[in-house]
């Protein structure tokens, strides 16, 4: 099943590079993340190793893909329980994202030297 998700991740993200470019892989993880956050951040990574996509835009991809695989758990955990876990699941999400960005941006202002 996990093969599965992963090749029709990357060839819906595939497919959206041709059509669109480089901006059609954000396209494709920001959306995609949202059903799988692993099998899309492992079609962005056999995306770059494959050549389609350079190794900052795989990993803006990621952070997209998890952004949006988070942002749906704060909707998710309103309906499936209290206002109280609704709020305690916001506050963990949102400090998580917070962490991913200023990780993503670290990465994005120092990647001469962490990328070469």
């Amino acid at each position: 099943m996990s093969a599965a998700l992963v090749g029709g991740f990357s060839l819906v993200s595939e497919f959206l590079i041709r059509w669109l470019g480089e901006p059609g892989a954000f396209v494709g993880a920001a959306i995609l993340g949202l059903a799988d956050a692993h099998a899309t951040s492992v079609s962005m990574a056999t995306l770059a190793a494959g050549d389609r996509l350079t190794v900052v835009a795989a990993a803006a991809g990621v952070v997209l893909t998890l952004t949006t695989n988070m942002a749906v758990k704060i909707p998710t955990a309103f309906v499936a329980g209290s206002q109280s876990y609704g709020r305690h699941v916001t506050i963990g999400v949102g400090l998580l994202l917070v962490g991913l960005w200023s990780g993503g941006l670290l990465v994005l202002l120092t990647r001469q030297s962490v990328l070469g």
